[in-house]
């Protein structure tokens, strides 16, 4: 039986305003404000063509070649760049999406957003499967990582580990708002496999009641999944040299938060890892290796938290993981990493990967 052609349309996120020898796109909810498109460019005829009925690809292109003249590749360049930019669709079928009625109803909005990154081998339904079918680890289910495994549960994804030791104190319910105060007392971990299972019974959730020391203990968290999250700051130092092992050495995709910085995600022997980090920290500052071993061996890093920013923070790095997963979506901290505060400052700096790393340089490959 051969295989049923799909159709592009316009976007529904865009007005469009016709002028004589111009479209004027303006975006309605996208992340666009405003494109113009003039008579002389392919893409401007693409887009008069499809502005009030959806058509096949060949269709369009016949066309276009008919009128205009134009190769295939000039033409597929242009389709894809009005793609790219979310002025045109690709049209899916519901039915062949591989959802269950009530996924499709739950995730109805999401599955309109993720439409405007469909290409002509992934559908909008592929990226939502791509959550469903992850398996995500988040170490430290405070401030930052209680809003993470929220969201992550909110978009589907399909297995979320939650690993901490601590307890549910008075002191947490002015930033992590997945506690109440009746659940003080009460291990973290239990408390959030509750809210989530009411939350989005799809997504499975396990919790692993401990603090991660030894690496052993990292070794079983990172076991299977495709992204660990890492925002537990106990043991200070410590444990991130004990993520970084485990990660180079099974090969698990992870990103950490430091304070008010986020990432970079580390992809094993594809992106900077840690120690590729320090060494480029230590170039930069000169008494960095002081400053470590001051912190490693503090008994509790000084924490002052305001709830907005580990809300901003945390939503943030729920982003970058949802953009990984999806495997289509540009992730912004894969190869450096992004400061942010409450003053809505921000930056990016840049984190190079070492080639003589002795974590990760490509002779330890295998």
């Amino acid at each position: 039986m051969p295989t049923k052609e799909r159709k592009v349309s316009l976007s529904p996120n865009w007005l469009l305003k016709r002028k004589r020898d111009s479209f004027d796109l303006y975006s309605i909810y996208g992340e666009r404000i405003f494109i113009p498109l003039s008579r002389d460019q392919l893409s401007f005829r693409i887009v008069e063509y499809i502005r009030k009925q959806s058509q096949s690809v060949s269709d369009i292109f016949a066309y276009i070649r008919e009128k205009h003249g134009c190769s295939k590749p000039i033409f597929t360049n242009a389709l894809q760049s009005l793609i790219k930019n979310g002025v045109i669709v690709i049209e899916s079928d519901d039915g062949d999406s591989g959802l269950s009625k009530s996924e499709l109803q739950r995730y109805k909005w999401q599955l309109e957003y993720l439409a405007a990154y469909q290409n002509f081998s992934l559908t909008k339904y592929d990226i939502q499967k791509n959550w469903k079918n992850s398996k995500v680890a988040i170490i430290g289910l405070g401030g930052q990582g209680a809003i993470i495994a929220q969201l992550l549960s909110a978009i589907g994804i399909g297995q979320i580990t939650g690993v901490d030791g601590d307890k549910v104190e008075l002191s947490n319910l002015t930033r992590q708002f997945v506690y109440k105060e009746k659940d003080i007392g009460a291990n973290k971990v239990d408390v959030m496999g509750r809210e989530l299972h009411t939350q989005n019974s799809n997504t499975n959730y396990r919790g692993i009641k401990k603090y991660i020391t030894r690496l052993s203990e990292m070794r079983n968290v990172f076991q299977g999944q495709d992204l660990v999250i890492l925002c537990a700051d106990k043991p200070l130092v410590a444990i991130r040299d004990l993520a970084n092992s485990v990660a180079i050495d099974t090969r698990t995709p992870y990103i950490a938060v430091s304070g008010s910085w986020i990432g970079p995600l580390c992809v094993p022997f594809k992106t900077a890892c840690f120690e590729c980090e320090k060494a480029y920290l230590r170039k930069k500052y000169s008494n960095y290796d002081e400053f470590m071993k001051m912190l490693a061996k503090a008994k509790e890093m000084p924490r002052p938290s305001f709830s907005f920013r580990p809300v901003i923070s945390g939503s943030l790095i729920a982003l970058q993981a949802a953009k990984f997963l999806s495997k289509v979506m540009p992730v912004e901290v894969l190869k450096r990493k992004y400061r942010l505060d409450i003053d809505m400052n921000f930056s990016f700096e840049r984190i190079p990967r070492n080639k003589k790393c002795k974590i990760c340089n490509d002779k330890l490959k295998g």
